[in-house]
């Protein structure tokens, strides 16, 4: 008699068997092991990154709230007030390739210490202005100095995240910018308030200086973290291997882009149209940053800790919409969550003008707009990532970073010259309005399909 092999026996198949389990196994410690040291690295890097984007912001719009007491004790006007807010973003736009070359040539980690430890020292010698040269000089040093950390803060996530999990870490580090003003708000109003007369120095002379100290001493906190992760200690040797495999494959080749050199993106009408989109957003919304605080001084007329609290009220909404809408966006249906939130931010931010009938009436109104530029803002930044290739994306970033820049400077001139002009600020809020509002429209009308099936 014979006896069959049955085929589930035979050693082909258990030697298959085998090697799928060890594989399986093999993907399941790559996986494991990719995973702690992203949340190793997370833990590690982004608390500290985030501080410093926290203090990037503060000291910059701290002008706003310094405002109060700053522009009657100098004597500034509207203008002044308002050229002097917007020369920090032509010290941006005249240094942003240098800079950009700096932070290639310095490394990401050595970049941010010398950017942190000049703006920190820049903005605590705002202190001491007495004139409007002294305050166009320092505003315009402080453009020079921040302007390199953003592009160092996206090539140090690049060299630590993989491509699929940046969304969210970016996501984490915005939050910095509106809660800027959430927390930096009634901390300059405090500030301000305990502090007025204090060793003959006005409360605004201390905040500028007790906000510059800590970029300071961050700055030299930033030569403690590693550039890359074969520099981590605290990394086991599996965990480099996974990172390291992750970086790698998450890279995208050319094939992977539409559009893959910079020569033919800057010909590209996309490019001007996220150009176009990235001003007229960032005239209404930094327009609106800077004069939240004079609005809710002026429609509640209270003290300076009072209107600091008051203005923190938009940007802790806007901080939930922020991550909601970054944490929760598919691939599919991303123009509609870059576009939606801003074009209800500027109706909500025109209803503010036509309907304001209390400062509850109005506050309610303005956290709307601010959550919708918020919302926006953690969108905005994925989508030419979508359409140009990592050979041409940075020229393009850059372009784009530009018209922000531009937007920067011209939202507090055009809000000064508006309110000279009609004695009023309705008309202003309205023009920033209608910005956000057509930047969210030409985010909806973008193109489908190098939009949404890019990737």
């Amino acid at each position: 008699m014979t006896t069959e092999t049955s085929p589930d026996m035979s050693p082909g198949r258990l030697e298959t068997e085998a090697a799928a389990q060890h594989a399986s196994a093999a993907h399941e410690a790559h996986d494991a092991a990719l995973a702690q040291a992203c949340r190793k690295a997370a833990w590690r890097i982004i608390p500290l990154v985030t501080i410093a984007y926290f203090f990037a912001n503060l000291d910059r719009v701290n002008l706003s709230f310094a405002k109060l007491q700053m522009q009657e004790a100098l004597k500034f006007s509207d203008v002044t007030y308002g050229i002097g807010a917007g020369l920090f973003a032509w010290g941006a736009l005249l240094f942003q390739m240098p800079a950009s070359l700096a932070v290639g040539r310095l490394g990401a980690r050595r970049y941010l210490c010398v950017a942190l430890v000049a703006w920190g020292t820049i903005s605590a010698l705002t202190m001491f202005t007495s004139s409007i040269a002294s305050f166009y000089s320092l505003r315009f040093l402080l453009g020079v100095a921040e302007i390199g950390f953003f592009p160092a803060i996206v090539l140090y996530f690049s060299r630590w995240f993989p491509a699929e999990r940046q969304s969210r870490i970016m996501s984490m580090f915005f939050l910095a910018m509106p809660l800027s003003v959430v927390f930096g708000g009634p901390l300059t109003g405090l500030i301000m308030d305990r502090f007025d007369s204090v060793a003959g120095l006005g409360g605004w002379q201390w905040a500028f200086l007790l906000e510059g100290v800590p970029a300071v001493l961050l700055g030299f906190a930033m030569l403690t973290i590693k550039e890359r992760p074969s520099d981590a200690h605290w990394l086991t040797q599996a965990e480099k291997e996974a990172l390291d495999h992750a970086l790698s494959r998450s890279t995208p080749t050319q094939a992977t882009r539409r559009i893959s050199r910079a020569a033919d993106a800057l010909r590209h009408p996309l490019l001007w149209i996220f150009v176009t989109i990235c001003f007229c957003f960032n005239l209404g919304n930094f327009g609106l940053m800077f004069w939240l605080p004079t609005l809710i001084h002026q429609a509640s007329q209270g003290s300076n800790m009072h209107t600091a609290l008051l203005s923190a009220i938009p940007y802790a909404l806007g901080a939930l919409a922020m991550v909601a809408n970054g944490f929760s966006a598919p691939r599919e249906g991303v123009r509609l969550r870059s576009g939606l939130p801003a074009l209800v931010g500027g109706a909500a931010l025109a209803a503010s003008v036509i309907v304001s009938a209390s400062v509850w009436t109005s506050l309610i109104l303005t956290s709307i707009a601010v959550a919708g530029g918020m919302a926006t803002l953690s969108m905005f930044w994925s989508l030419p990532g979508r359409i140009f290739s990592d050979s041409a994306v940075a020229t393009c970033a850059g372009m784009i970073n530009m018209a922000a820049g531009l937007a920067f400077f011209s939202g507090p001139v055009v809000m000064d010259a508006l309110k000279q002009w009609t004695g009023g600020v309705s008309v202003g809020v309205m023009v920033l309005a209608a910005a956000l509002s057509l930047a969210g429209l030409l985010l909806l009308m973008l193109p489908r399909r190098p939009i949404e099936e890019a990737h």
